[in-house]
């Protein structure tokens, strides 16, 4: 994937503080990294990284927004079954548009 330089402000999308900070330094790649997240449920979250020289930016997609789903799906009951399945198709369809 190409990195795009975008700007320091969230994306519409993102459920985090406007403008929330760098998490953790990238010690190899010598940059901040920052996480995009909005959470569907419990399970399904849609995500995406980038990554900056300085806390001001610019910044630097490092991933396309992804859906991120847990990985402790296991033993649904139905109402668990059908909250998850709703949760995943609204979380697919804001991807889905994200995505043009």
């Amino acid at each position: 994937m190409k990195q795009t330089e975008t700007t320091l402000p969230c994306p519409t999308w993102c459920e985090m503080e406007e403008g929330h900070g760098f998490h953790f330094t990238d010690q190899e790649m010598g940059t901040l990294v920052r996480d995009h997240v909005r959470s569907f449920g419990s399970h399904v979250s849609l995500c995406q990284e980038e990554a900056a020289l300085t806390d001001d930016g610019p910044v630097w997609t490092m991933s396309p927004p992804y859906l991120d789903v847990t990985d402790d799906l296991t033993r649904l009951g139905v109402a668990e079954a059908v909250s998850f399945a709703a949760d995943f198709a609204d979380a697919t369809a804001l991807l889905s548009s994200l995505a043009g």
